[in-house]
């Protein structure tokens, strides 16, 4: 095809129908995921914890865990009929306060007005 880059697969790149690095940003793009996120950043929690604590749908709260787990973001770990999820990859983390820092940046600039 003319005028269309090829996809590497693993890389980021301009193709925002398959590049894994938009598809990631869209599973991390939900405050319900980012909330679930704050929770497993105080350690392992089950999913009834969870929904308990989020005050949500069993079933919305397990369609956000099986898109972060199959972005490997969280880990889970199965004990007799209890899931326990975790976060797998403390990068995330790590992308998350470097996001609170731009906002921070953003306000202090903008004066509080981001759009």
């Amino acid at each position: 095809m003319y005028g269309r880059k090829k996809h590497i697969k693993g890389k980021c790149g301009s193709d925002e129908h398959s590049n894994p690095c938009s598809r990631l940003f869209k599973v991390l793009a939900s405050d319900q995921r980012l909330e679930i996120l704050r929770l497993l950043k105080e350690g392992e929690k089950s999913s009834l914890e969870i929904t308990k604590q989020l005050h949500l749908d069993p079933s919305v709260i397990s369609r956000h865990l099986r898109m972060m787990r199959n972005f490997r973001i969280i880990a889970v770990r199965k004990e007799g009929n209890v899931l326990f999820f975790s976060i797998a990859d403390k990068r995330v983390l790590e992308m998350w306060d470097i996001a609170r820092e731009i906002i921070t940046d953003l306000y202090k600039w903008n004066l509080g007005k981001i759009d």
